[in-house]
């Protein structure tokens, strides 16, 4: 039944292969810039292009598909997959405007680092802006915010330090990230066609899924390990109380704060934000 339940998904996932190998269409015609993708759909992506097995689904076709490692494919496939995801990246990134904004970022981000992408590819002037001051929320928020995701991905953690220093000042952008993840890790369930629902105040999700996603990735080796510490400190300041709906997670991220200040060349934000999760942890659970 588990297995079921990634079919909508994996159909999500084979048209925007199709898209990908084709590497053409209008925007808001095309699934990359009409749907905002979802974790699992974005994972059955990446299976099908460079082998990474989606989360859960190793122990479930280990038992089922017995010596299945990846969707098959040959390798002028792959090849066709590679140039298409790079020609929807340039092909935004040329005429980007309100109708391709989702386009672009979502290529960027399926694009992954692998596919070596120029930075003056990517950042784009109604983005850039982020990353140098504070502007109000739109679209090119979220494009900045993939920009400097893949960046970090690529080795380059510089425009990270950015965005997180200008673009997350608190408020309603701080909402927008959260809202955000809520929806990538599945918690917010309901399919958004614009980044514009990372705005809205009204949405029922409640944070715990996202807290445990959030901390099995806080660790010194995590090439995003300032965005995802900043998240989980943003998190459970906006979600109160929420170490006590699973306090197996809450022990986790307090003994993974723990070993991260036993780290002397952490960035002073993450330590900040570290020792004030581990305080507040500590002291809810007495």
């Amino acid at each position: 039944m588990r297995l079921v339940g990634y079919l909508d998904d994996a159909a999500e996932a084979d048209l925007i292969l199709q898209e990908i190998a084709a590497g053409d269409g209008v925007a808001d015609e095309l699934l990359l810039g009409s749907v905002v993708l979802r974790r699992r759909v974005v994972e059955l992506v990446d299976w099908s292009i460079g082998g990474q097995h989606p989360t859960g689904l190793p122990t479930l076709l280990a038992s089922r598909c017995p010596g299945v490692q990846r969707p098959l494919a040959d390798p002028t496939e792959l090849d066709e997959h590679a140039h298409g995801t790079q020609t929807l990246v340039e092909r935004a990134a040329g005429r980007i405007d309100d109708a391709s904004v989702l386009l672009h970022r979502q290529a960027i981000f399926l694009a992954g680092p692998q596919a070596g992408l120029e930075p003056t590819s990517l950042l784009t002037p109604r983005s850039v802006k982020y990353l140098v001051g504070d502007h109000p929320w739109t679209p090119y928020w979220s494009d900045a915010r993939t920009v400097s995701i893949a960046r970090a991905l690529a080795g380059d953690a510089e425009p990270l330090g950015d965005f997180l220093c200008h673009g997350l000042m608190g408020g309603v952008h701080e909402l927008a990230n959260l809202n955000y993840w809520a929806y990538y890790v599945g918690e917010e369930r309901h399919p958004q066609i614009s980044d514009t629902f990372q705005l809205r105040t009204d949405l029922a999700w409640r944070g715990s899924h996202l807290l445990a996603h959030l901390t099995r990735r806080i660790h010194v080796s995590h090439s995003l390990l300032p965005l995802n510490v900043h998240t989980a400190w943003s998190l459970l300041g906006f979600r109160r109380g929420l170490i006590h709906d699973d306090p197996r997670v809450a022990r986790d991220l307090m003994e993974r704060c723990e070993v991260l200040l036993g780290h002397d060349e952490i960035p002073a934000q993450v330590r900040i934000e570290a020792t004030s999760m581990l305080y507040a942890i500590r002291s809810e659970m007495r």
